[in-house]
């Protein structure tokens, strides 16, 4: 080999390795990098072009010919990778063996996933290396969503290198300093929420396919608790999270709308009154929910509301009591926090729900609900959602020293179907939905599945997050770039070693 050949080929191999390294480290492919790639085919073509003959003359040496067995053997054996790789490429299979499949989509992504009937983009903008791991998380949950629908197409772009077509499908969508994931379908461009997970890759794909969003309104005027309120006893939270699974809240205040009930109404929320409800009001409510509408109904014990003159309409009764639960006192709450243990295995609320002694609901002054009786046929059928444990009693009023009454499980939430259909769903206490005790235990689980059953929604039932015990091994940004570096330079060591040790052979 002549010396301007061991220079060719020197030029093509630090060239390939910028291009390598360079491409790994940004994340991505910049047009700066055609330069030490040009480089590359240049010097490559060249090292040949100059040795001509020193190869020919390789080529026609008998250890060379007997070796061409092993090339094609070689050739074979790399063809049949790549034909096996294509095809697991094309009809990709897998088996999840977790025992809480945390690789499996939940039965509500399935279903939305093989609905959709025309294309739907997914495109997830990241920051080149910064963004490399929440990139490849994102992408592993889209894999599952592009494998039951051709119709699904995902795209990665990254904003340091394509900082043009990022500005251009952004546009006024906030950015943040995260991975930013949207959904364009049908003309619509939707954002995904943050974390890019199941849940909110599924909030996001039913915001897209929906052709109608459903309204909630929360009923004002008698002390309820407020939407915008940051603090702890305020529903901001709760709207936002209502928000987020694609459901328009508005507010209601039928003391200005001549006890109208609004034509879009899919159900109306009745969160923490203090004060009573006119007649009108509670005869506006009764002929709403008999013309097929939802109520969530969640009060509070002590207050001077008349909330019962509803709920009796329903057959429920709020007991107006306070429920003493004094295992609450193990989480570091008031004995008069009423922990729900027990959960209806019926009722689509709660009947996916586990108790396997870690799930509980907080509720911080609540009430116990009782049934009126009623005939065998009557129209009316009720499911005790939650309930609290077996050790718990009530009091009518709060004082220093109590005497503990009968000792039972008492009901803190009871569903009303009428005809099989969802009527209302009741609580006995509303601070489990504010700002403070929303993401305590599984509040924020039930609050969601509960808006979702009222209002038909069953594809919005909120999907429990998913982890497998046991250790974890996570794979930093340095690792990564580590294991990619060997993986290169290792082959290219013993292709090196092997050319040595050609050399010495052909001289001995």
């Amino acid at each position: 080999m002549s010396w301007a050949g061991k220079i060719f080929w020197m030029v093509s191999i630090i060239a390939l390795l910028i291009v390598i390294a360079s491409r790994v480290f940004l994340g991505g492919w910049i047009s700066i990098l055609f330069v030490p790639l040009a480089m590359f085919v240049i010097s490559f073509v060249a090292a040949l072009i100059v040795d001509i003959k020193f190869y020919a003359e390789f080529l026609t040496l008998r250890t060379t010919k007997h070796g061409m067995n092993m090339g094609v053997m070689i050739a074979l054996a790399i063809v049949l990778l790549v034909a096996i790789n294509f095809l697991s490429v094309m009809h990709n299979k897998t088996w999840d063996i977790t025992k809480n499949k945390v690789n499996t989509l939940a039965p509500e992504s399935v279903n939305l996933a093989k609905t959709i009937e025309s294309k739907l983009e997914v495109l997830t903008f990241y920051r080149g290396e910064k963004d490399q791991a929440k990139k490849m998380a994102a992408k592993q949950i889209f894999s599952r969503y592009k494998n039951l629908n051709s119709k699904i197409k995902t795209y990665y772009v990254n904003t340091y290198t394509d900082s043009l077509k990022a500005k251009t499908e952004l546009g006024d969508i906030p950015s943040g300093d995260d991975i930013i994931s949207i959904i364009k379908f049908a003309g619509k461009k939707i954002k995904i929420d943050n974390p890019i997970n199941e849940s909110n890759i599924l909030a996001g794909l039913i915001r897209a396919t929906r052709k109608k969003l459903k309204t909630i309104y929360f009923l004002t005027g008698h002390g309820e608790k407020s939407l915008s309120e940051v603090k702890s006893g305020g529903l901001l939270n709760f709207v936002k999270l209502l928000g987020s699974k694609s459901y328009v809240v508005k507010e209601l205040n039928l003391l200005n709308t001549n006890v109208k009930i609004p034509v879009d109404a899919d159900a109306i929320a009745i969160i923490g009154p203090q004060l009573n409800l006119f007649e009108n009001e509670i005869t506006a409510l009764k002929l709403f929910a008999d013309a097929g509408g939802r109520l969530l109904i969640a009060a509070d014990p002590g207050q001077e509301h008349n909330i019962n003159e509803l709920l009796t309409y329903f057959g429920v009764v709020f007991r107006n009591n306070f429920i003493i639960a004094e295992v609450a006192e193990m989480l570091g709450r008031s004995p008069t926090t009423a922990l729900g243990i027990q959960f209806d295995e019926e009722s689509k609320i709660t009947k996916d729900i586990k108790q396997d002694g870690q799930i509980y609901s907080v509720f911080e002054l609540a009430s116990e609900l009782v049934t009126l009786k009623s005939s065998t046929d009557s129209e009316y059928t009720y499911l005790p959602l939650i309930a609290t444990p077996d050790k718990s009693f009530t009091i009518n009023e709060l004082k220093m020293n109590v005497t503990p009454g009968v000792r039972a499980a008492k009901v803190l939430a009871i569903q009303v179907n009428k005809n099989k259909k969802p009527k209302a769903v009741v609580f006995g206490d509303s601070d489990f939905l504010a700002n403070k005790d929303l993401f305590m235990g599984i509040n924020q689980r039930i609050a969601l599945n509960t808006v979702s059953y009222l209002t038909d929604e069953s594809d919005l039932i909120s999907i429990p997050k998913k982890e497998e015990p046991g250790t974890k091994l996570i794979m930093t940004d340095r690792l990564r770039n580590s294991v990619v570096m060997a993986s290169f330079f290792l082959p290219m060591m013993l292709l090196i070693l092997s050319g040595i040790l050609f050399y010495r052979r052909k001289g001995a």
